[in-house]
Order: C-alpha cells, then structure tokens, then sequence
C-alpha cells in the first residue's frame, strides 16, 4: 500500500525511536557532512547508518531523496506543515541521534501536574540533560531566549503547527526511562555535557565570558577575562554552567605577592606587573 507523501512524512517522524526530531529545514542550508548514497532512501536506515558512523545529527529529505550525517544542528529552521512536524516536499527534517527521546508534537499550551523544572538552555540537547529525571521536557524560543520545561505528567495541551521561530510553538518530548542506563544514553549524555561546555559564553556578548559567582549556582556576571583585574585570564570562581561547574582558570592580579596597588594591569589575559611594595624590587615580572 503505498501512503501520501505528506501521511507518510508524518507516520515516520512519530515512529522513529533512539531519534529525536528536531524541524524542518531547506536542505541546501544544511549543515556541512557525509551525504550517504540512495541505498539509504529508507528513514530509518538513514539515521542508523550515520548513528553507526558516529554522527549526532541526521537530516532526511523523502523527495527529492538526500540523507546527510553531521555533527551540526542547523542555525535556521523552517515552519512544518502540522503540529506532528510533518515537512513539506523539498525540506528536510533534522533529527539528533542516539537519543532516548521521542518527539511528541508541537503544542501552543501545556498544562502540567506534578513537579516541573523551568530553566533557560543553549539547545535541545543541553534540554534534554536537564530533565534526565523527567518523563518529559519541551523546548521554545520565546523573545530570543531558548526555554526549556521539565515535567513528568500533562494534563492537557493544545496542538499547533511546529514552527520554531514561533514563541507559541513549544516541541514536546517524551523520555524513555529504560535506555538511561544503555551505554548509547551515556555516550550521548557525554556528549551533552560536551555541547554545553562548549556553549558556556553563550550567556554573554561576544567577546566577554559568562563567570560563575561565588555562593550562587544559578548566578553569574560577563567579564572580560583579557583585562580584568581580578579574573585575568580565566574565571577565578569557574565558569558558568548549569550543568558542571568548570574549574577556576583565571589570576586575580591585584592579590600577587608583592605588587604595590595601582603597580600591575591584565593586557591579553596575563598580569604585567610595572611596580612593587617596598622591600621587593621587580624581575621578570614578578616582585622578589
């Protein structure tokens, strides 16, 4: 029996497991990667293939056929036909792989019951680390902020067209607790942890590094860490991340033995010391 296009776009996107849906997209602004030939015209056998190979993100386009394993998501997305992200011909839908979360739908309103975690993220995968514990997480964009929302039980929602450059369009995944110990959810869950570090200065504008402050996990303030004073070089209290705090790396210049106040400045992310206390005189950048 052969399904229309659209019916059978839709069937495939729900029924897929180990990947987790991202958007559609116009595959000529796919991310760069290994495009398999036609023997890989089956979705599944798509994904698997670049699963298999290592990829973390697979992107599948039915008509005409293209099948490309990456390492990137995409920077822009284009709106589905419906609220199951169903993509129209000539997109392509993007999926992360080796996921043990299933796409559920779009939805304009959620209604939760039971407890619930509400945190700001860098991407759906950095999402998806977040509600480990949970049985589901949603993720939106909501004036330019990437919202992600973790619960275990929906009262209610309200279907609406996937469209990710939309705030009342919020993707909803469901969890399947019993892949968390697989060593595939481990491997994914590393490489989670290795997106979200690599995203740590998202928080900041460019040029200025997101610092955790002391005593307050979920605060920190942008410095700039090649002329600071007191975090020259690095952070002094560790960067921020709301997943693991990373380790201090930076010099707090003004506290270096000897120096006298007003004596040393941060050029380029190093202290250059220019004056000494009384009793210590300079050598090679240091008071003695």
């Amino acid at each position: 029996m052969l399904l229309p296009t659209v019916l059978a776009s839709a069937l495939i996107v729900r029924s897929v497991h180990g990947y987790a849906y991202q958007g559609c997209i116009n595959f000529s602004t796919a991310p760069t990667g290994t495009d398999l030939t036609p023997v890989a015209a089956v979705l599944n056998t798509c994904l698997a293939t670049c699963t298999s190979s290592g990829y973390s993100v697979g992107y599948y386009q039915a008509s005409p056929y293209h099948c490309r394993c990456s390492d990137t998501s995409p920077a822009v997305y284009e709106p589905a036909q419906d609220s199951s992200g169903t993509c129209s011909d000539g997109q392509a839908s993007s999926f992360l792989l080796d996921i043990d979360y299933t796409f559920d739908g779009c939805a304009s309103r959620i209604d939760t019951s039971g407890p619930t975690h509400t945190s700001f993220t860098s991407s759906v995968s950095t999402c998806f680390a977040t509600c480990d514990s949970y049985r589901y997480a949603s993720f939106s964009h909501l004036d330019g902020v990437s919202v992600c929302q973790c619960f275990n039980a929906i009262a209610s929602e309200t279907a609406t067209t996937c469209d990710s450059n939309s705030s009342t369009s919020i993707y909803v995944y469901e969890h399947a607790p019993q892949a968390a110990a697989s060593a595939a959810v481990r491997r994914q869950l590393k490489r989670r942890l290795e997106d979200q570090r690599r995203t740590i200065n998202a928080y900041c504008p460019a040029g200025l590094s997101s610092c955790a402050l002391p005593g307050d996990a979920d605060a920190f303030e942008c410095v700039d860490t090649q002329s600071d004073l007191e975090s020259c070089g690095g952070c002094m209290n560790g960067a921020f991340d709301p997943i693991t705090r990373a380790p201090a790396g930076g010099v707090n210049c003004s506290s270096l033995p000897g120096v006298a106040l007003g004596g040393v400045t941060c050029a380029r992310g190093e202290c250059l010391v220019s004056a000494c206390k009384l009793g210590y005189k300079l050598v090679n950048n240091r008071c003695v």
